[in-house]
């Protein structure tokens, strides 16, 4: 826990005899009360530097507290819960057991911070911070940005009360891991690409996870499926006024590297006169307008910029595959017309750069695990913010083939 003017617990689990560190939850009952017979005889310290006395709460945690009429201006404020200090007793634990060295409450130069657990390990170095009750988004990020400032990664566990600021926090906090606990069982619940859903591993497993590089910041994805919006008209223009498909992709499938998939949707719909969209990318037009070209349905529209009389500065049109003339703008459901259709496909398509910004457990399963280089300027899947992630659930129908009538019988 950092403090500069910030609070630390007035329970502390560690505290220097004769020199020596010393965790209250490694002394057994036996050991600790030959400590609490024979401190006064010893020189027994906080991580303040000031005189320590053993105790032992009302629910039977081991701790270290100063000596009455002792004044720190380090250790003020409330008493950690058994759950806070449970939890720096599992992290250093896990730790441990997986090869790493762990220091609870460990203090920065001239005790300016004192971070809940540091692990080290091949030059690495991870403060671990646990904050179960409520604390205000901006306190955690200046926290965080304390211990970047003095050369630590930061991994923190979040209580439920502090979930929903998870995702802020990871947006702003790059370099910090944000993890949500369950303590009651013991587990911790590691990030998956949907936001309410995590993947609970027993403690131990999930802290080596942690610190063994399983969780990427980003997510490395391909489009395996395409959601399309189709609508069938005729062209205004008497000399043409042959049929064609309008459409806009109503949702993308996405798969991992790493395996994961999940699903994006779009939760507004078509935008009328947009200066740009996703539709308008050449990656986006040659994958989508041939598949629908090659099903029964009409030919479909192309993108392209057009000014009107209504929106004289442009925008991104659709144009009769006929004869090139702007069709208006918008989706609308005269005569029953309209249905979305299932496109199969596997390719790289452009998807908004904090949508990919997505912390996840990424595991090896043959390709490799997520890497960090997919970044995408311009029109893309979800810019604007319209776009929500969701668990891959029933599609729609496919495309109907060649021959089968599907949009006579709409007409």
């Amino acid at each position: 826990m950092t403090v500069a003017a910030d609070t630390v617990s007035v329970m502390p689990l560690v505290a220097e005899l004769d020199g020596h560190r010393i965790e209250s939850w490694r002394l057994g009952p036996e050991a600790w009360s030959a400590l609490k017979q024979s401190y006064r005889s010893s020189t027994l310290t906080m991580p303040c530097g000031l005189t320590a006395v053993p105790k032992v709460s009302n629910l039977g945690t081991q701790f270290f507290a100063h000596a009455s009429g002792t004044a720190c201006e380090l250790h003020v404020g409330a008493d950690e819960s058994p759950e806070h200090l449970s939890a720096k007793e599992l992290v250093a634990e896990a730790a441990r057991a997986g090869g790493w060295q762990a220091t609870v409450e460990f203090a920065g130069p001239n005790r300016s911070w004192i971070a809940d657990v540091l692990v080290e390990r091949d030059g690495r170095r991870i403060a671990v911070e646990i904050q179960l009750s409520a604390q205000d988004e901006h306190e955690l990020k200046r926290r965080t940005r304390h211990y970047l400032e003095a050369g630590l990664e930061v991994i923190w566990l979040l209580g439920p009360r502090n979930k929903a600021r998870r995702r802020e926090l990871e947006r702003n906090c790059i370099d910090a891991h944000v993890m949500v606990p369950d303590l009651g069982a013991q587990e911790l619940g590691l990030p998956t690409l949907l936001e309410d859903r995590d993947e609970f591993q027993d403690f131990d497993a999930g802290v080596r996870m942690l610190l063994g590089g399983a969780i990427a910041k980003r997510i490395q994805v391909v489009v395996s499926r395409v959601g399309v919006d189709t609508e069938m008209k005729q062209c205004w223009r008497p000399e043409c006024g042959k049929w064609f498909t309008r459409w806009h992709v109503d949702s993308l499938d996405m798969t991992s590297r790493c395996g994961s998939v999940a699903r994006l949707e779009n939760s507004i719909g078509y935008r009328n006169h947009a200066a740009s969209r996703f539709e308008q990318l050449t990656t986006v037009q040659e994958t989508i307008r041939p598949l629908i070209g090659a099903s029964d349905l009409p030919a479909p529209t192309r993108y392209g910029f057009r000014r009107s009389k209504p929106v004289p500065d442009g925008y991104i049109a659709q144009l009769c595959p006929h004869c090139g003339v702007l069709q208006g703008d918008g989706m609308d459901n005269p005569g029953g017309r309209r249905r979305v259709y299932d496109l199969p496909v596997w390719t790289f398509m452009p998807i908004e750069n904090d949508l990919l910004d997505r912390p996840h457990v990424c595991g090896e399963i043959g390709p490799g695990k997520c890497e960090q280089t997919q970044q995408f300027d311009g029109p893309a899947f979800g810019i604007g913010g319209y776009v929500t992630m969701r668990e891959v659930h029933a599609s729609s129908e496919p495309l109907p083939a060649k021959g089968y009538g599907t949009h006579r019988s709409l007409r």
